[in-house]
């Protein structure tokens, strides 16, 4: 009789708990861009076991100017001239349950019904969201609230998710998910996906959604995040990342947890099949994110890497200083793509470990003119054509800690720090497509230097 009280216990026990934030700053580089509107940020806590999860969403959703007529896919669209803003909070509070309705060597299929409340209205996170900009020096978001007080609503959700095993421990999947809150919303997502069944999925989605308040940031939101989606997931152990890309609208949002039980679990990585490099560094006096995939050869790999701005830094200068009512914005899209081939020196057992890399591939510049703050304005914004330049990148840095040092489940982290030269082949025709728009054109030349800092993680696949 103790048998099955230990295997049904082990099922009940929590083994994991996630604490995570997200941003709009955090999006998939050359698919996407920082919106700075709609899902702004948010705060995410989940404690799981194996048969069920409870599980706390706190989102701050704003809208800093937005016409009736206008389109968040078609920026041509001309508005009626009547200008509105406005934000509202959600807090979710809810329990799942996981079913395994079929799981054998072929094919699995689950069930996963969820149920609980959801609090919408005026929660405060315009305080928590202004404090934090205040803290990273960046103007503050100073809208209004479009309801006074808070609403609690039941919240249903069910998720089914099945798939087809392939070779690699990988799957071919697809699924369906329905939230729905009465008098509120209704959100309906298709998905197929390809993945591995412990660190990556990657799905194709298209959302069904209703907006039921008759709030119109509300109206605003559900507009941008209807259709055809991209989405991301990484699974490190400790870290966990996912990304959301709207392939119509261009809008993305990202989310970075971390797994505090995870550290206590055993583990069993033994070497790494596959690397994942997350690197953030300033250039042209911009930070941008660099998310590198690299495949190991002995002790150098072959790579390649997406590079983009990891937050919208035209905003900070003109909202400081002067009144966005009458004066536009500009947002930079200076996505990059790289190849690259990574060689490290010296024992990898070392706590300091040398490498240089070297890449070639493609800048993309663009730049937008903003104008949905404007007051006597009906256009959203002006798109300016896009230029490129090829580049070639050298990369000298130190990866500290040693493979064995930093273990989870099956994964090994090194952290990075690093400095580099991009070689350009067009800085004139560079900078003077930016001198009028931006204030990075000062910056740009022939070889563009850089310094920054990352983590690499490898997977025992």
């Amino acid at each position: 009789m103790l048998f099955p009280l230990c295997a049904v216990s082990k099922l009940l026990i929590p083994n994991s708990l996630v604490i995570g934030m997200g941003n709009d700053k955090w999006d998939i580089g050359l698919l996407s861009y920082n919106a700075d509107d709609q899902l702004t940020f948010s705060e995410h806590v989940r404690l799981s076991a194996p048969l069920w999860s409870l599980n706390l969403n706190m989102m701050a959703i704003s809208n800093r100017g937005w016409q009736d007529g206008w389109l968040p896919e078609n920026e041509h669209a001309i508005g009626d001239g009547i200008k509105f803003d406005g934000r509202y909070d959600v807090t979710e509070i809810s329990l799942t349950l996981f079913m395994n309705i079929v799981n054998n060597d072929s094919f699995f299929l689950n069930l996963k019904p969820e149920a609980g409340i959801s609090i919408v209205g005026n929660q405060g996170y315009e305080k928590i969201q202004n404090n934090f900009h205040k803290l990273l020096q960046i103007a503050t978001v100073e809208i209004p609230y479009e309801a006074t007080g808070n609403e609690i609503k039941l919240q249903l959700s069910s998720q089914l998710d099945g798939g087809i095993r392939i070779p690699l421990k990988s799957y071919l999947g697809f699924g369906a998910k329905i939230q729905y809150i009465p008098t509120f919303s209704s959100i309906t997502m298709l998905y197929l996906s390809i993945g591995n069944l412990e660190n990556f999925k990657l799905s194709l989605s298209y959302s069904f959604v209703t907006a039921k308040s008759q709030w119109k940031t509300q109206e605003v939101y559900y507009e941008h995040l209807k259709g055809p989606a991209l989405e991301l997931s990484i699974d490190s152990g400790f870290m966990k990342l996912s990304f959301h890309s709207n392939l119509l609208t261009n809008n993305g949002y990202g989310i970075v947890s971390f797994d505090v039980l995870s550290l206590f679990e055993e583990a069993y990585w033994k070497n790494s099949d596959i690397y994942l490099t997350f690197k953030e560094f300033k250039q042209i006096n911009s930070y941008f994110y660099e998310i590198m995939f690299s495949y190991p050869i002995d002790k150098a790999s072959i790579s390649l890497s997406i590079r983009y701005l990891s937050d919208n830094q035209s905003f900070v200068s003109i909202e400081q200083k002067q009144d966005t009512n009458y004066k536009e914005r500009y947002r930079k899209s200076f996505p990059s793509i790289f190849v690259g081939y990574d060689y490290s020196f010296g024992n990898t057992n070392l706590i300091f470990t040398p490498y240089i890399n070297l890449k070639g591939g493609v800048m993309l510049w663009q730049v937008i003119i903003q104008r949905n703050m404007l007051v006597n304005n009906n256009i959203q914004k002006e798109v300016y054509p896009m230029i490129y330049s090829l580049a070639l990148d050298l990369e000298l840095g130190l990866k500290l800690f040693n493979q064995y040092a930093v273990r989870t489940k099956n994964t090994e982290a090194k952290l990075i720090i690093f400095a580099g030269l991009t070689l350009i082949h067009n800085p004139s025709e560079v900078k003077a497509y930016l001198e009028d728009l931006t204030d990075n054109s000062e910056r740009i030349n022939y070889l563009l230097p850089r310094i920054g800092f990352g983590v690499e993680i490898g997977f025992d696949l």
